[in-house]
């Protein structure tokens, strides 16, 4: 599974600052829910080092990341996309796509599994097909 991210981060900021952080990221998730480019939007929105790439974050296969991103990601179809998650690091949502090459780097899989870790077991979000 092909996965590119979104994430608007949250490290080091004041209380009062997040919500207009956690904004910032519903405002990008709908621009491309709004039809505009996944990739575009990250590279203007996205405080992740895989803004520069479109966001994206890595091809993954079962094992490789947390079991409650796996819950989510491997049940959606090719460019489905999650609603806003809040982890320690910030607001994030992410699209999947087909899986055509390995992920390009070990920092951004480890990556990954830090701060993924943050979801909580029983979170489920919903997730809409665009």
């Amino acid at each position: 599974m092909a996965l590119r991210e979104i994430e608007v981060s949250t490290e080091g900021k004041k209380d009062e600052e997040l919500p207009e952080l956690k904004k910032k990221a519903e405002t990008a998730l709908k621009r491309v829910k709004d039809g505009e480019d996944f990739g575009e939007i990250a590279k203007r929105f996205s405080d992740s080092s895989t803004a520069k790439q479109g966001g994206f974050l890595g091809v993954y296969k079962r094992g490789e990341l947390s079991k409650e991103l796996e819950e989510i990601v491997f049940k959606m179809k090719k460019n489905e996309l999650t609603d806003v998650m809040d982890t320690k690091q910030g607001s994030w949502s992410c699209r999947s796509s087909s899986a055509t090459k390995p992920a390009s780097s070990r920092s951004t899989k480890s990556k990954t599994k830090s701060w993924i870790t943050s979801i909580p077991s029983a979170w489920s979000p919903p997730c809409g097909n665009i």
